[in-house]
This record gives C-alpha cells, sequence and structure tokens, in this order.
C-alpha cells in the first residue's frame, strides 16, 4: 500500500489525502475487490470491485463493475492498465464499468478538478455523465432555524440520537423505506460496529420515522465522505444518508431532523463537517453549507 499511496499523493490534490489502512480496506483490502487487481505495475495503481448486488445489498446494478481507485505517474501507461481492466470486468461478466461508486467507495465520481485524470479516463474509451458534489461547513456557530424548531414542535415528535434498544426499529424503518444501500451502511454502523449513537432518529414514541446516520472522530470504519477527514481537521464531523417515511415528506420533518442532527453534531464537539455525494445544494446550502468538491460521473461498456 506505500507505493499505492504515493502514486496517489502523486495524483491527487490534498484536499484528497487519504488515510492508509482506510484506503486499503476500501479498495484492494475489500471482499468485491477483483483478483487479478490492486496491484502496482509500471507506476499505474488501479484497483477493481464488483457490483455489491447482489452480494451485499439489493439496488446496485449487479451488470456494473467499478474502478475503485486509480493512480499512476504516466497518463499512457494509465490508460493501457484501463483498458485492461476493462477486459478484466468483462471476463468476470460485467457489462459496464463506472468510475466510483462502489460499495464502500473512496469516488462518488471522478473529482472535477483533476483533468489529468478525466483525460485519461476518456482516452480509454469512458464518457461522461452527471455531475454531483460534497458540501461543508464549520458547525461551531450552527443554531436550529426557527422554522425546523416549529416544525418539530408542531409534529410532536423528538429528535433523538438511537440506542442499542432502536435497533429492531430502525432496521424496520429501513427496510420499509430505504432497503439497500442506505440500509446496509447504516446498519454496519450501528449494530455491527456497535455504534448506535451515530444514528439520530427522528421517533414517534419509539418507533423511527427518520434517520440521519453521523460519523466523527471515534468512529470504527469510517466511511463515504469522512474518507476525507484529514482535510476536515481534528474535530471532524460527517453526515449522511438521511432521510425520513415517505408519508411525511412535504411536513419540514426532514429538514427538522437535519438541523437537529446537526446541533447534536455541535453540541458533541464536530466542527467542521462534510455532507457527501449529493446534488440538493439548495437545501443544504440553507443550513449553512457550501460546495467543497465537485464529481462526473464516467462509464464505459466493457466489451470493445
Amino acid at each position: 500500500m506505500t507505493e499505492a499511496l504515493c502514486l496517489w499523493g502523486l495524483t491527487y490534490s490534498g484536499r484528497f489525502a487519504v488515510d492508509a489502512g482506510d484506503l486499503s480496506w476500501r479498495t484492494s483490502g475489500h471482499p468485491l475487490a477483483l483478483p487479478g487487481s490492486g496491484a502496482v505495475a509500471e507506476g499505474v495503481w488501479l484497483c477493481l470491485k464488483a457490483s455489491a448486488s447482489p452480494r451485499l445489498y439489493p439496488g446496485q446494478d449487479p451488470n456494473r463493475g467499478h474502478v475503485s481507485a486509480l493512480a499512476f505517474e504516466d497518463s499512457g501507461a494509465a490508460v493501457r492498465a484501463l483498458r485492461e481492466g476493462l477486459d478484466l470486468l468483462a471476463i468476470a461478466g460485467f457489462e459496464r464499468a463506472v468510475f466510483g461508486m462502489d460499495a464502500d467507495h473512496v469516488w462518488p465520481g471522478c473529482p472535477i478538478d483533476h483533468p489529468n485524470v478525466e483525460a485519461v479516463l476518456a482516452e480509454a474509451g469512458f464518457e461522461p455523465g452527471g455531475e454531483w458534489f460534497d458540501l461543508e461547513r464549520d458547525l461551531g456557530d450552527y443554531r436550529v432555524p426557527d422554522r425546523a424548531a416549529r416544525a418539530l414542535a408542531d409534529s410532536g415528535f423528538i429528535v433523538r440520537r438511537l440506542d442499542p434498544a432502536d435497533i429492531g426499529s430502525l432496521d424496520q424503518f429501513l427496510q420499509e423505506e430505504f432497503p439497500g444501500r442506505w440500509r446496509a451502511d447504516t446498519l454496519r454502523k450501528a449494530k455491527d460496529d456497535g455504534e448506535p449513537e451515530g444514528v439520530f432518529g427522528l421517533l414517534d414514541g419509539d418507533r423511527v420515522l427518520g434517520f440521519a446516520l453521523t460519523q466523527g472522530p471515534t468512529c470504527r470504519r469510517p466511511i463515504g465522505g469522512a474518507v476525507w477527514r484529514l482535510s476536515l481537521g481534528e474535530r471532524w464531523g460527517a453526515l449522511g444518508p438521511i432521510g425520513v417515511a415517505k408519508s411525511l415528506r412535504g411536513m419540514g420533518l426532514g429538514g427538522a431532523l437535519l438541523a437537529h442532527t446537526l446541533d447534536g453534531m455541535r453540541a458533541a464537539g464536530a466542527r467542521r463537517t462534510i455532507i457527501d455525494w449529493t446534488t440538493l445544494g439548495s437545501l443544504y446550502g440553507a443550513h449553512g453549507f457550501e460546495v467543497s468538491r465537485r464529481y462526473r460521473g464516467w462509464e464505459a461498456r466493457t466489451s470493445r
């Protein structure tokens, strides 16, 4: 991993600095990593991963493989490695390949401010697609907006951190409302990692009607946007996914859950906080978040 990390530093700017152990388990050390990928060769580090479906959770395209990591010294060698990677994915039975978006991903897409990487993808046969971004703000001066406080008070619900006794209700809610990746990621943090307090719930009594997954310096296995925590500082925070029951949408309760979760994170000491892989700039912007990183999707067919 030392050689791969050196190549990473040559390819990406400081805002994309990563922890070596974190990078390893998300890429070549992951159970979905493809055999035959993940080694450094000719100054290129390329890691490929299989679809999460049906092995880990439903909802991800089972015919789509992933370029989980790419770092390089020479662009020509990187193009050749990517083309060989597409062949490996084809042999493994995948019809298409995308940059990032894999289970336990590093990337939700290619960083737009790294045209060297996008140029390599284009030459290797990938085509550009949609765009999304991460947002950040310092929570030191965050306060719950009046409208969010009123929406929660009018509903009669509460927002609080969950505890082990809430996991059954959380799982039932997620199965009904968010049965794919969001359920898998949230339950793994709350149950397998033993961190139910990292999930804030919107509750009617003991019934979970909404959830917000949060992370901070004490969490065991950071996921999602927490991959960029080295740039956020020691008192970093990460929020997402977040969602409420379909029957409650349009009532201001999603915003109330978001606001009270951010306030709870602030009270616990979180400062620079990231919300990753979204297009909801207006929603989060109303709470003081600003775009920090932009990404573009890239996809290719594996057979040429």
